[in-house]
């Protein structure tokens, strides 16, 4: 049986007729991260913006956010803004951080993880008593090779198993709002798809019926390989674009 293969890439969708605009307010905005919503004559018009209009809260026990305390730490991170136009033609604002922010996943003003909460701290915890009793298990002294084989095997089973049930908790969401689950869309994604700023965007936005116009993404905070602060970068290859035919509103990928 020769392995799941990943979507076929698609153009992204996030050629968007108000990239511009969205990469110069988020350039501005990435100056003084703690500013939000942008001012009012940073929009078109001058009216201001339509934030998201059910922010979620932090999650329990999230430290506070510190901007400083990320920097002060070395810390970096990807932030994201998305420029929407909402069923009453109003200017539309989200915005998303790749991965967790100063130790949450979720944030109040910002766009929500793609995955079930309850669902997806249960499977990693599973993740972690499991491997590592069997990695444990892999340090005893005087293991023979079948059991040392045995045991190499069976980590690999639980950590393709805990995986599965990892991605099946994340949900896309499509223009119509369509759901599907990661592992639905693309059973073999690498660990970390699905939480980057385009995807959390994307589906915030189709969620909320508004249609994205103008997407950029920055980097803030200390510098990591190719990643400086204030530059601008387009949504990754690897774990984002093969999700583009279904984020665009195409029809998903075949099973393979």
């Amino acid at each position: 049986m020769s392995p799941p293969r990943a979507p076929t890439p698609r153009a992204s969708p996030c050629a968007l007729p108000r990239d511009n605009e969205a990469r110069a307010l988020i350039s501005r905005w990435a100056e003084r991260p703690d500013r939000w919503p942008p001012p009012p004559e940073a929009s078109a018009g001058g009216a201001g913006w339509r934030l998201d209009p059910h922010p979620l809260p932090d999650e329990p026990l999230a430290p506070p956010l510190s901007w400083e305390g990320l920097r002060a730490r070395g810390e970096g991170k990807m932030l994201g803004l998305l420029l929407c136009e909402t069923p009453e033609g109003e200017g539309g604002l989200l915005r998303a951080f790749s991965g967790q922010l100063d130790g949450a996943w979720a944030r109040a003003g910002w766009a929500p993880p793609l995955f079930e909460g309850a669902r997806f701290a249960g499977a990693s915890w599973r993740a972690q008593l499991a491997l590592h009793a069997l990695t444990e298990a892999l340090a005893a002294p005087a293991l023979s090779p079948e059991a040392r084989a045995a045991l190499m095997g069976a980590r690999r089973d639980v950590s393709r198993a805990l995986t599965r049930e990892i991605h099946e908790a994340y949900t896309l969401t499509a223009p119509g709002g369509a759901r599907r689950s990661l592992y639905a869309l693309w059973p073999a994604a690498p660990t970390g798809t699905g939480e980057c700023c385009a995807p959390k965007l994307l589906c915030r936005a189709h969620a909320l019926g508004w249609r994205p116009v103008g997407l950029a993404e920055v980097w803030w905070g200390a510098s990591r390989g190719r990643f400086e602060e204030g530059r601008l970068y387009p949504p990754c290859e690897e774990r984002c674009a093969p999700l583009w035919g279904w984020l665009a509103g195409e029809a998903p990928p075949a099973a393979p």
